[in-house]
């Protein structure tokens, strides 16, 4: 507890102002700091009373904040200027550096924005955690289509389900509109919109009308075939359009980033089935889909479709011998082919940016080395090695910064391009976004592999400037530098043959 005496007031606002300065630069407390401390104290003793003295005290702090960060400003403007000239003179140096910054995070940017687009990025529809693929299981088929009439009856009597959608992939000609032109599209449940809770951008969902047995027909569109085909006319809703030389009546357009079930859907049909749809239970032909009521586990849900079909196969032997049925979210629909080809392109970039950091180390080190003479004439003629330490690694981070700055730039170039690694039958579009995420992680990756791989050459330059290096110069070594050099080497031979085993694999695969 602070004391309230006159003096002991004093020297604990003396001891907080002490504590304070330490957050300007060490160089500047040591030559101004004792006489920064003795003006204070003087101007304590003015000051009688306790409001007076804490007004002080608080102004003091106000104004050593201020100054310390423009005093900080300054060294780093000094240090920006002095490095980015320093390396303006060593421009082979400096291209050969970014150019090895670029290489290894540009392709760790790519590859991982492409990793975490398809693994781990939520779905694009309102809690995606609670959307889940229904499928029957066959002998020798995990996975296969649902028949109308176990979809009805599994509709019918689930409790785990807020909803459950079916759909079917189809293809029609569009006719009337310029050249015929052959689309892709689906065949759904009236409920499906309502399922995924996607709201349409004008229009209207299917209702329990469209879907019954006879009706009118009616299309949902797209929102890229409405841009193409019907010129982004509002007044298209309600007007009829041929499909297969059927009239289909126009109910609503889906916004631009709505696809489903793949990109390549661009309209979508409600199924009217008839009695007869539900005689044969061999008919699989629908996808179900389904939304999860709060609360609802998926284990418990896989738990009451066991029973389901347990009833089922009682009701109908013939029909449903052997037949079970499975749920997974809608995540675990990517084939293990694609989890395994993008793991093992973050394992092949992961093994690029290695061997690019070991070459990025011994290129500093190298430098280190050249400029050893340099660095030992300075410190003679009284430079701190703290600053020569802080210089150094102000060169790093300038070089680090321009190769990731360059890396973004070159990552987002080859998204398109990698964009054909993104399953068709996500619901996702083509080609990941540049976001924030994406952003942060490039910063984050950069400063990493400055710091990793910027501080250990820093180091050995500041420790080895002395006399020795104004006596040998250049020819300055020792065995701890050749040994760091010696390990980097290892460490890039090591990932090159990583990624040469992991590159051959994948190109067999």
């Amino acid at each position: 507890m602070w004391s309230c005496a006159p003096d002991n007031l004093k020297d604990n606002l003396m001891n907080f102002y002490r504590l304070l300065l330490h957050l300007y630069p060490s160089s500047f407390r040591a030559e101004y700091g004792e006489e920064m401390s003795a003006i204070f104290a003087l101007e304590l003793d003015r000051r009688r009373g306790l409001p007076a003295r804490c007004g002080l005290w608080f102004s003091a702090l106000a104004e050593i904040v201020l100054n310390a960060a423009m005093v900080h400003g300054e060294i780093a403007r000094r240090d920006l200027f002095y490095s980015a000239r320093s390396l303006l003179r060593s421009p082979g140096f400096t291209l050969t550096a970014i150019l090895l910054v670029t290489i290894g995070i540009g392709a760790n940017i790519a590859v991982f924005t492409l990793a975490n687009f398809v693994l781990v990025r939520p779905m694009p529809f309102p809690q995606p955690d609670r959307l889940t693929k229904v499928w029957e299981k066959h002998p020798g088929y995990s996975r296969m289509e649902l028949s109308p009439a176990n979809y009805r009856d599994l509709n019918a009597s689930n409790n785990s389900f807020a909803a459950l959608a079916a759909y079917n992939g189809n293809s029609m000609s569009l006719v009337g509109q310029g050249e015929p032109q052959r689309i892709e599209g689906a065949s759904v449940t009236a409920n499906l919109f309502s399922v995924l809770e996607s709201p349409v951008l004008f229009g209207r969902y299917f209702n329990q009308e469209d879907g019954r047995a006879g009706a009118p027909g009616t299309v949902v569109l797209s929102y890229p075939l409405w841009q193409t085909a019907f010129g982004g006319d509002r007044e298209i809703v309600g007007k009829p359009v041929t499909l297969d030389n059927q009239s289909y009546t126009v109910v609503g357009v889906m916004p631009a980033d709505f696809r489903f079930p793949t990109r390549e859907t661009l309209f979508w049909t409600p199924f009217r089935f008839q009695e007869s749809d539900y005689q044969d239970r061999d008919d699989n032909m629908l996808e179900g889909v389904g939304r999860l009521k709060p609360g609802v586990s998926l284990a418990q849900v896989r738990s009451e479709l066991l029973l389901i079909a347990a009833r089922l196969r009682k009701q109908y032997p013939k029909e449903n011998e052997s037949v079970d049925l499975s749920v997974f979210t809608l995540r675990d629909e990517l084939s293990t082919e694609s989890r395994l080809l993008l793991k093992g392109l973050c394992g092949a970039a992961l093994c690029v940016l290695i061997i690019v950091c070991a070459n990025l180390a011994n290129l500093l080190l190298a430098r280190s080395l050249a400029r050893q003479r340099e660095l030992s004439i300075r410190l003679s003629l009284g430079a701190n090695r703290r600053n020569l330490l802080r210089h150094l690694l102000t060169e790093s981070l300038l070089l680090g910064l321009a190769g990731g700055a360059s890396a973004t730039a070159v990552a987002i170039a080859a998204l398109p391009l990698l964009s054909r690694l993104v399953p068709n039958g996500l619901p996702v579009q083509q080609v990941p976004p540049v976001d924030i995420p994406m952003l942060l992680f490039a910063l984050g990756l950069t400063l990493i592999t400055v710091v990793a791989f910027g501080i250990a050459p820093a180091l050995q330059a500041s420790r080895g400037a002395g006399l020795s290096g104004l006596r040998v110069g250049v020819r300055t070594g020792g065995a701890g530098r050749h040994g760091a050099r010696s390990a980097l080497v290892i460490a890039e031979v090591v990932a090159s043959v990583v990624l040469l085993v992991s590159s051959g694999l994948l190109i067999r695969a």
